[in-house]
């Protein structure tokens, strides 16, 4: 028997013991075919309102990952195009910021030094 599910904040589509995100299904209906593979589709407002104004589709995670990021900006600080540094947790202009591929994070280069000195003194001091 199928049956609509809310899970995670989402709805979902269950038929035969399968579950299908009811975003998703909505999107393929408008696009009017399968979403390319690795696509994800990501909802603007409240990630239970499943209509076709509330849904974009991204290209992949990344894009996906990177509205988030932006959303979470705007919320913040009023500006999609800052960053959070990764010690002080300021918002502020990439372009006054160093990003870490490594881990994915952004930081100024004055918090990161701050950082490594404190850091350095607790190694001396517990070494004692």
């Amino acid at each position: 028997m199928a049956c609509l599910v809310k899970s995670n904040g989402y709805w979902h589509f269950e038929n035969k013991g399968k579950r299908y995100r009811v975003g998703r299904m909505i999107a393929e209906a408008v696009l009017g075919k399968p979403l390319p593979k690795g696509a994800v589709v990501h909802h603007v407002n409240d990630k239970s309102n499943d209509i076709p104004s509330n849904l974009v589709i991204c290209q992949d995670r990344a894009y996906h990952n990177l509205l988030h990021s932006r959303e979470r900006a705007l919320k913040a600080c009023g500006n999609a195009n800052f960053r959070q540094c990764r010690y002080c947790k300021g918002w502020d202009n990439t372009e006054n910021l160093h990003y870490s591929p490594r881990n994915g994070t952004h930081r100024h280069l004055k918090c990161h030094a701050e950082y490594e000195y404190n850091r350095k003194q607790k190694l001396k001091e517990n070494r004692r």
